[in-house]
């Protein structure tokens, strides 16, 4: 299970890194939820990988934000959306993400 969320949550921070145009000048900051299935210890892991990635990529900055469980975590990311500011990674049931198709944006 932390093999393929880790594998999970690198594979959707380099995605998104790479579409915001990393290699132009100035910096990147990333937002991505994540609920309470992966909370507890689990947290630690997930901030751990979220610094690893930033100290290999000073120019992108992750806010990794613990949204609640995962019915919370998919409100959170819709009415970001809503707002015309959705975070550009979330970590959703997989048979939620038709929930935020809008034109060209898919949570």
């Amino acid at each position: 299970m932390y093999r393929k969320m880790k594998q999970m949550v690198l594979a959707m921070v380099l995605s998104i890194s790479l579409m915001a145009g990393v290699g132009t000048a100035g910096s990147t900051e990333l937002t991505m939820y994540y609920p309470i299935a992966v909370g507890g210890p689990l947290t630690q892991v997930i901030d751990g990988m979220v610094d690893d990635f930033m100290a290999q990529n000073p120019g992108i900055k992750v806010k990794a934000i613990y949204a609640g469980n995962y019915n919370d975590a998919r409100i959170k990311a819709m009415a970001a959306l809503k707002s015309g500011q959705p975070a550009q990674l979330s970590v959703l049931f997989s048979n939620r993400q038709s929930d935020g198709c809008k034109g060209q944006c898919c949570i």
